[in-house]
């Protein structure tokens, strides 16, 4: 697994050059989804059962590597169906990583998403039932606990706020 991608100069993963604080909530559970998700199987970049999930017609791009200059790749949106933003279509192990991630720091917002989305709900069942099943702590009453905690939204409308 290699530790570390992209250009020193536009890398969502070297905090000098996080340019919002959407590039920093969910960054560390971001990177230790890529650790459980390797000890699991010892596969990171392929999940077959995780790729059914998605649009028979769907194919994940060439890797987060070639992404991370993008400035907006992060950004949570509703332009790719079944993805939480562009960063997760380009591989399986983003997307994975992402959904994780955000299930953790923003699972208000996930919740909303899965409201209008098959797939992302697909998805959702799918990473609590692995999840669980590969550590019996992240059980139901864990992701209950996820979603007490309080949430990033008032961050995100601060930080619009002062630019």
């Amino acid at each position: 697994m290699q530790r570390f991608h992209g250009s020193r100069q536009n890398n969502r993963n070297c905090p000098t050059t996080w340019r919002s604080l959407q590039d920093r909530i969910g960054f560390g559970e971001h990177e230790y989804f890529h650790i459980i998700d390797y000890k699991d199987d010892g596969e990171v970049y392929r999940d077959d059962v995780w790729s059914r999930l998605n649009a028979p017609d769907f194919k994940y791009g060439s890797g987060g590597v070639h992404a991370q200059d993008m400035p907006t790749t992060s950004v949570l949106t509703e332009k790719f169906p079944g993805f939480l933003n562009h960063y997760s279509t380009t591989g399986v192990e983003e997307d994975k990583a992402e959904l994780f991630a955000n299930m953790i720091v923003d699972s208000t917002l996930v919740g909303k998403r899965v409201e209008k989305d098959i797939v992302l709900g697909k998805k959702i069942r799918h990473m609590k039932r692995s999840r669980a099943d590969s550590c019996p702590e992240m059980n139901s009453e864990f992701w209950e606990r996820a979603v007490s905690q309080p949430r990033t939204a008032e961050l995100h409308l601060k930080e619009k706020e002062h630019r």
